[in-house]
C-alpha cells in the first residue's frame, strides 16, 4: 500500500513537471508569435515588449525549438529585437542584438543569417553616412561664396534633413544633386549620394523580413486550424503561405497532408 502511495506520489511530480513545461512553452511561444504579428504589421512598438517577454520566459535562442503545439520553429528573438530597433531608429541597440544573435550562433542555421549580415553592413553604412552628413553641414557652413549662396546651401541642408527624417531617399538623392551643383568641390555630398541608394535597399529588406513574419502567423493559423479538425480553413492558411513564401520550410508537406484529409 506504501509502495503503491509512493509510485502515485511520482507521478503526481511528474504530471506537475509536465504541466509546468507546457505552460512555460505556452507562454514564450504566446509572447514570439505576438511579436511576430507586430513586426508583420510594422508595429515595432509593440514588438519590442513582446519579444523581451518571451526571452525572460525563454533565454536562449534555439533552432528548430519545439512549441506547446509540436510545432517546430526558429527562435531567434535577439535577430528580431534588432530589426524592430533598427526600424525605430535606434541603431546602436540594433547592432547590439545583431551581435548578440551572432555570439548565439543560432541564427546562422536559419534563413535569417544572410539578412542579419545586410543589416549589419546598412548599419556600417549608415554611421559612415552620419559622418558624411556631418562633414556636409560642416563645409556648408563654412563654404566660401555671397550671402546668398549661403542661405541657399543652409536652405538646401533643411531641406536634406527633412528628406532623410521621412526615408524619402529619393528627393534626399535630388537635394544631393543641388548641393552638389552649388559646391561641386564637396566631396561629402558625393559619398551621402552613394550611401542613400544603399539606405533605400535596407528599406527593402525590412519589407522582406514583414513578409516572412506574416508567413509565420498564417503557417500557425493553418497548424491550428488543422489540429482542430477544420482542414479547409487549414488549406487556405497553408495554400497563402505558399504562394506568399515558396520556400517556407514544411508548408509543402503540411499541404500534401492536409488533402489527403479532405
Amino acid at each position: 500500500m506504501e509502495r503503491r502511495s509512493h509510485i502515485s506520489s511520482i507521478f503526481c511530480v511528474i504530471a506537475l513537471l509536465l504541466a509546468v513545461t507546457a505552460r512555460s512553452q505556452e507562454q514564450w511561444y504566446t509572447y514570439y508569435t505576438n511579436a511576430q504579428e507586430a513586426i508583420a504589421a510594422s508595429d515595432w512598438s509593440r514588438a519590442v515588449p513582446e519579444l523581451e517577454k518571451a526571452l525572460q520566459r525563454k533565454p536562449a535562442p534555439q533552432f528548430e525549438a519545439e512549441t506547446y503545439a509540436l510545432q517546430l520553429v526558429n527562435y531567434v528573438p535577439f535577430y528580431w529585437l534588432g530589426v524592430a530597433y533598427y526600424n525605430q531608429g535606434d541603431f546602436e541597440k540594433a547592432e547590439a542584438n545583431f551581435s548578440k544573435s551572432l555570439s548565439w550562433g543560432t541564427v546562422k542555421k536559419t534563413e535569417f543569417y544572410s539578412t542579419l549580415l545586410k543589416y549589419q553592413g546598412i548599419l556600417q553604412r549608415i554611421q559612415t553616412a552620419s559622418d558624411s552628413l556631418a562633414a556636409l553641414q560642416r563645409s556648408i557652413a563654412e563654404a566660401p561664396g555671397t550671402a546668398g549662396d549661403a542661405a541657399v546651401l543652409t536652405a538646401s541642408w533643411n531641406a536634406l534633413a527633412d528628406a532623410l527624417a521621412q526615408d524619402d531617399f529619393p528627393r534626399a538623392r535630388g537635394i544631393i544633386r543641388e548641393i552638389r551643383s552649388l559646391s561641386p568641390e564637396n566631396a561629402s555630398s558625393m559619398i551621402v549620394e552613394r550611401l542613400m541608394q544603399q539606405l533605400a535597399e535596407g528599406r527593402q529588406e525590412t519589407a522582406d523580413n514583414r513578409n516572412t513574419a506574416a508567413a509565420n502567423r498564417l503557417f500557425d493559423e493553418g497548424l491550428a486550424q488543422f489540429l482542430s479538425g477544420n482542414y479547409q480553413s487549414a488549406y487556405r492558411s497553408f495554400s497563402e503561405v505558399a504562394r506568399s513564401e515558396p520556400q517556407y520550410r514544411g508548408v509543402d508537406g503540411w499541404l500534401r497532408r492536409t488533402e489527403l484529409e479532405i
